[in-house]
């Protein structure tokens, strides 16, 4: 077995306290991605919803739903997705998905009106086969 003179363990507990110290100021340190200043991009996870349109019973899907991003950019007024072509309209929808605050068609009116407010929403949007929704944390 081996041992360790005092001076030499004292020197080795400073380092791995040292390591854990700095570990846990890097996993603490502020790292928001929907907070929003003017000047500044908002990327937020969105999650596909069908629309159903017959008004039948869903019977469920086998597969989870798929998962987009949406780039909302301050300085130049626009939401970008990967199905930005096929958007019909955007909403804004309080917290709880319960009431519209705001129905737009265009990305500039909403990106305009999303720099006005503070607090949660949930940004839907809407195309022709379905609705993206998305949550927002705005300061």
């Amino acid at each position: 077995m081996l041992t360790l003179a005092p001076k030499t363990k004292y020197i080795i507990m400073r380092k791995v306290w040292l390591l854990f110290f700095l570990c846990l100021c890097y996993s603490v340190a502020p790292a928001s991605e929907t907070n929003c200043s003017e000047d500044e991009e908002l990327v937020i996870p969105i999650e596909l919803e069908y629309k159903n349109p017959s008004g039948k019973p869903d019977k469920g899907r086998r597969i989870p739903s798929r998962h987009e991003t949406c780039l909302i950019n301050f300085n130049s007024y626009t939401i970008q997705t990967s199905f930005s072509a096929s958007i019909t309209n955007y909403e804004l929808w309080d917290e709880e998905g319960l009431t519209c605050i705001l129905w737009v068609i265009s990305d500039e009116e909403m990106v305009k009106y999303l720099r006005s407010i503070k607090g949660c929403h949930q940004l839907h949007i809407v195309t022709q086969e379905s609705i993206y929704i998305g949550y927002l944390e705005l300061e």
